[in-house]
This record gives C-alpha cells, structure tokens and sequence, in this order.
C-alpha cells in the first residue's frame, strides 16, 4: 500500500514535469520551424498526450478485449473536451482559436460520425475501416502542415543531422523502456523501475533545459521527447497506483476501469492543458484536446482495427456514440462568445463530466 502511494507520488511529480518540459519544447520548436502553435498542439503534443490510449487500445485489442479498446477511446475523448479544457477555463479563464472552433472542432465531430457509420456496416471496424481510419488521419494532418505556417515565426532551415549529444541516447533508452519495460532480470520490481525510470527522466530533462532548450535543435526536440516520456510513465505509474489502492479497498475493478483508468489515461492532456492555460497559450491548450480526440478516434481506433478486428458492443451504438458526438460539437456553442470560456462556463464543463461519470457508474453497479 505504501508503495502504492509513492507511485501517485511520483506519478503527479512526473506528469508536472513531464508537462512543463513539453510545453517548453513545443513551443520553442514552432517558433524555430515557422509552424504554428496551434498546429504543434494539434499534431505533436496531441499525438504525444494520446500514447497511453493507443498503448491500451492496440493491446487491449491485440489481447482480445475488444470492448476496453473501445470504451477507452469513447471515454477519453469526453474527459478530454470537459475536464482538459474546462478545468484550465475554470482557473484561468480561456479563449478558444476561433480556427480550431471552425475547423477543427468539426473534423472532430465528423471523425465521431465516421468511426460511428464505418461500426455500424459490421457491427464493428474491421482491417479495412481501420485502414480508411488512419488514412483520414493522415489526410487530416498533412493539410494541417500545409497550412500551418506561421507568417510571423522565422522561417529556418533545419539540419540535416540533430548533434550527437547524451540527450539524443536518454531518449532513445526512455523511448525503448516504454515500449518493452525493464528486464525482470534487473532485480527491481515493475512500479520500482518505473520510479527509476521517471527520476532518472527528470533530471534529464532538467540539464536539458539548463543547457538552452529554447534556443538548441537537438534540446527543444528532447525536451518534447523527454517531456512525453514522462507523461506517459507519470499516467502509468498513477493508474498503478491508485488501481492497487482502490481494489485493496474492495472497489471493484469495474468501477476502477471506469474512473481511475479513463483519467489516468488522459492525464497527460489535463497535465498539458493546464500548463499550456497557466502559461497564456491557449492555442495549446485548446488545440491538444481537439487533436488528441481526433487521433484518438482515427489513430487509435483505427490502428488497433488494423491489428485486430474490434467488434462494438450495443450500448457503444446506443449511449456512447451518441454522447460522444454531441460533446464534439459542444465547442461550436463557443462561437457565439468569440470563443470566450468563462471561469463559470468551465466549471459547468466539469461538473457535467463529473455528472456523466456518476451515471456510467451507477449503471454499472445496477443502479445503485
């Protein structure tokens, strides 16, 4: 139980961490190549915040959990547009890119209405309405790189080789251990190496900020690199832990799927957005939920389709779906306040989600 305890620790450290190196990062990149920050937020921190969907999703698919695949994703997506974005408008105040109310935000809704349409043909995505998924995805990013210069950002070449430095190594080992952990042969236990793994993260990322992440190639690109490293290992660890409490507690694992999951898995959103809003970039943090939806619902979805066939239960159709598409399109509201989120405005966003939540709960205990 203890043990457990210092993961969330260690989890919220490095989600802080972890958020505050990438918002560095990204943004010191878009300057660097002339591309927006709207854009880095819609593409490279929103692909980055959503690895801990497509990890679960890919395998809970590849492991014959068709319906954890699914639900992740139609989970995430609500938390993400309430709580990732309306959390930072409670506490600072927002002012949503009138671009994104208008563009993006409907290619979100629209990603909602494909995933629905191409499940509803088989009662499910199979290999081929994956394919179609993750070639809309691709469509829908290269038209963003194409438009997404910045008039006002220096144009600048990039090299044709990131020097050779210990940070380019770190990354390259974080990125491995995420991806296949560390060997059980190493004596340490999962949620120990996990601690390793995040300490050793943060000290890097801090030299790495100390050494000019705002002005070197190689150390804006760690800084993102490292910056959604731990993201990703600070959700994990998160989820780790509070799992452990919870089931120890007698909560069952049902309810624990439906709550601690579904947020540990968007965390590194809320994380992002909340740092994004702190630190007057707004672009960022709009731009990080709507893109991550729209990654989730193509990237995500479609890529684990493609791995393996993933059949859609009724209540997907039914309730799901449907609520996930209306949340999509709730932004559009957004355009008669010039894109103005009010303190008020963003803690109604909370409570409906919070809302939303009891109710997926209380049906799943039977209406207790």
């Amino acid at each position: 139980m203890l043990l457990s305890f210092a993961l969330i620790v260690l989890g919220l450290a490095a989600l802080a961490q972890g958020g505050d190196s990438l918002i560095d990062g990204a943004t010191g990149l878009a300057r660097r190549v002339g591309v927006s920050p709207l854009v880095i937020g819609l593409t490279v921190v929103a692909f980055g915040t959503s690895a801990p969907e497509l990890a679960v999703s890919v395998l809970a698919a590849l492991n014959g959990a068709p319906a954890l695949a699914v639900g992740n994703v139609l989970g995430s997506n609500p938390f993400n547009l309430l709580v990732a974005v309306g959390l930072p408008a409670a506490i600072y105040g927002l002012t949503a890119p009138k671009l994104t109310l208008r563009r993006d935000v409907p290619v979100g809704a629209l990603a909602t209405a494909l995933v629905w349409g191409l499940a509803s043909t088989g009662d499910g995505l199979g290999r081929l309405e994956g394919a179609l998924l993750v070639l809309a995805l691709v469509v829908w990013v290269v038209f963003l790189l194409r438009g997404g210069r910045s008039g006002s950002a220096a144009e600048e070449e990039l090299p044709d080789q990131l020097s050779e430095s210990w940070g380019a190594v770190v990354m390259i080992l974080i990125t491995a251990n995420l991806a296949i952990g560390l060997p059980q042969s190493s004596g340490a236990p999962g949620p120990l190496n996990h601690g390793l793994t995040m300490g050793a993260a943060t000290l890097c990322v801090l030299n790495a900020r100390r050494a000019g992440a705002g002005q070197r190639l190689d150390a804006q690109l760690l800084a993102v690199g490292l910056g959604l490293a731990l993201l990703i290992l600070g959700s994990k660890a998160l989820v780790s832990g509070a799992s452990t409490i919870a089931l120890g507690l007698g909560i069952s694992e049902a309810v624990v799927g439906l709550t601690v999951v579904a947020v540990g898995t968007s965390a590194p959103e809320l994380t992002a957005g909340l740092l994004s809003a702190r630190r007057g970039q707004a672009e960022l943090a709009f731009g990080n939920a709507v893109g991550s939806n729209i990654f989730n619902l193509l990237g995500v979805l479609g890529l684990a389709a493609v791995l393996h066939p993933i059949p859609f239960e009724t209540r997907f159709f039914t309730v799901d779906l449907p609520l996930n598409l209306g949340v999509a399109l709730l932004p559009l509201v957004f355009l008669a306040t010039g894109g103005r989120l009010s303190r008020p405005v963003g803690a109604l966003m909370v409570l409906a989600w919070a809302g939303w939540t009891a109710w997926l709960v209380a049906e799943e205990l039977g209406g207790a």
